[in-house]
């Protein structure tokens, strides 16, 4: 998911700066299939519905979809172009416990498969 949200090839069209410690991260359903078809999947949309207590359906499918605010200290960015805190952002976030041991590339994404075999049973983002 992580993997998704701050794919380098459309971050700098979709990622926004608010402020010292915030990220937005808006329209990656527009650029991601993978974000699409999560957030549209009939699974999760019945658990969104059954949470707010309405029936839910998506209206702004490539806006909203997926949408993210994220807290990031942008203290360790100061100097950097944009281009650069992204890169430094998307890094950060994805490596670690995200990432292939010993390397900074994230571990590879389940099929669609596996997502739509873990929607089923009932867990609203397992893949997470």
């Amino acid at each position: 998911m992580r993997k998704a949200l701050f794919n380098p090839r459309y971050l700098d069209e979709t990622a926004a700066i608010f402020g010292p410690k915030a990220l937005i991260v808006r329209n990656t359903a527009a650029h991601s299939p993978f974000f699409r078809r999560m957030w549209s999947h009939p699974a999760v949309l019945d658990k969104l519905s059954e949470a707010a207590g309405i029936a839910l359906e998506p209206v702004m499918e490539t806006m909203e979809l997926g949408h993210a605010n994220i807290q990031f200290d942008f203290a360790n960015c100061a100097g950097m172009t944009r281009d650069e805190t992204l890169k430094n952002v998307a890094h950060k976030l994805t490596s670690g416990r995200f990432a292939i041991p010993g390397t900074t590339r994230a571990k590879e994404s389940r099929s669609s498969e596996e997502i739509d075999k873990a929607v089923t049973k009932k867990s609203l983002i397992p893949w997470q």
